[in-house]
């Protein structure tokens, strides 16, 4: 009989954001049964303050990245990460999809069916009054223009190539003065004109602020930017499903950014995937949903 669960993923904040529901529910779900539950992460402290029913732990175990998920002295050790299980990790891929599948491997260990939950409760969503938002609600009380979020954090997990997005950004922001732009990450060249703003100097909190850049993101219009961090945080239920957002990817033709297709309804937002990497290809992707919200 498990009395325990350790969740565990070594990979990116990423990948913490896009399981994070499953893990609350599957975590409230152990409560209610008398199990134990731990995360064991390397990432930086409070990224997953909203998940409740879990202890953040230290303690490595003999956990590697890869190890796939396996019981031992009535603990189940949980892997989270992507390809945690490699079967379901190279049908489905970096998708909503193999997470569900791969979870829900897991859960029968638990006596736990995730198809009997609703699916929506599942996909990720962010509790922003658990993380430091005061700053940043007051901001958007104060502009009221139409927002673009612009993501222009460096991936490192091989979704699009690192450049400079300067240019871009200048651009954009040079030919709609009307729109505010949200630019996530500090990058030299970028003018900070009187519509762009950098969400640091918004948020205005001492370290991680990718949860706030998600409570910014979902209160603009477009969402734009390299497929990993502050885009990928952005991907919630709100700005996919209740609120929809236009989001625009700039990734690897071999990734598809729409992200859940089998066990969800097909997104409400509006995704577009631009894999050309040249600036003015980009820069074009972007305009083009701009002038369709003016």
């Amino acid at each position: 009989m498990i009395k325990k669960v350790v969740f565990f993923n070594f990979y990116h904040n990423g990948d913490l954001h896009v399981c994070r529901n499953l893990v609350k529910e599957i975590s409230r779900l152990c409560v209610e049964k008398g199990i134990i539950c731990e995360y064991y992460f390397e990432a930086p402290a409070g990224l997953m303050d909203d998940i409740e029913n879990v202890s953040f732990t230290s303690e490595k175990y003999d956990l590697a990245y890869n190890k796939p998920s396996y019981v031992r002295d009535n603990i189940l050790f949980f892997n989270t990460w992507y390809a945690g299980n490699p079967a379901v990790y190279m049908e489905y891929k970096c998708s909503f999809d193999t997470l569900f599948r791969s979870f829900s491997e897991n859960c029968k260990l638990l006596e736990i069916d995730l198809s009997k939950l609703d699916i929506m409760e599942l996909f990720p969503s962010i509790n922003y009054n658990k993380f430091y938002i005061c700053k940043a609600e007051k901001w958007l009380e104060e502009h009221t223009r139409k927002r673009v979020f612009i993501s222009n954090g460096e991936p490192i997990s091989a979704q699009s190539v690192n450049y400079p997005m300067c240019h871009i950004i200048n651009g954009l922001s040079g030919i709609h003065p009307n729109i505010d732009f949200l630019v996530s990450n500090e990058e030299e060249g970028v003018l900070l004109r009187n519509n762009v703003f950098m969400t640091r100097d918004i948020i205005q909190k001492q370290g991680a602020d990718l949860n706030e850049n998600s409570y910014l993101a979902s209160a603009c219009s477009i969402i734009a930017g390299r497929y990993s961090g502050a885009y990928t945080f952005a991907m919630t239920k709100d700005n996919y499903f209740d609120n929809p957002k236009t989001f625009v990817a700039i990734v690897y033709s071999h990734m598809n950014p729409i992200w859940t297709y089998q066990f969800t309804p097909a997104p409400k937002a509006k995704i577009v995937s631009c894999n050309n990497f040249d600036d003015n290809a980009i820069f074009g992707a972007i305009n083009t949903e701009i002038l369709e919200i003016m």
